[in-house]
């Protein structure tokens, strides 16, 4: 089936990694150009950018340094992928704290939870705006 994604730019936050890197995948099998952020990631991120080339995707997958969290940061991402790759057609937002799969409300440090709510709720709303 033709989702109509061929060509279409992808921008996946927090896209190293499980449900983000699967999305990539699936997303790169229907012809898309996908840009996954990393944050404490770099090594799964490289993993997936040397699969979409094992894979011959229509467009290798990208990978690139991201701290949601980070207004700024962001918003000199958003224009340089603008520059080199084009306009963004669909945006993912998947980026959470490192260590969330390790979180437990009664264990954890009480900053942990701020520091999650933060990086996906801001993360979020600087990446859409």
């Amino acid at each position: 089936m033709d989702y109509g994604l061929d060509g279409k730019i992808v921008l996946i936050t927090g896209g190293a990694n499980g449900i983000g890197a699967e999305t990539a995948r699936l997303f790169a099998e229907e012809g898309a150009v996908v840009i996954v952020t990393y944050f404490s990631s770099s090594q799964s991120a490289q993993q997936l950018v040397q699969e979409s080339h094992h894979r011959n995707y229509r467009y290798p997958v990208h990978a690139k340094y991201l701290n949601v969290n980070d207004v700024e940061s962001v918003k000199a991402f958003m224009s340089e992928i603008e520059k080199e790759i084009g306009t963004v057609d669909v945006l993912i937002n998947n980026a959470v704290a490192p260590g969330w799969s390790d979180f437990d409300i009664f264990s954890s440090e009480p900053g942990k939870f701020t520091e999650m709510v933060h990086t996906t709720l801001n993360g979020t709303y600087y990446c859409t705006a």
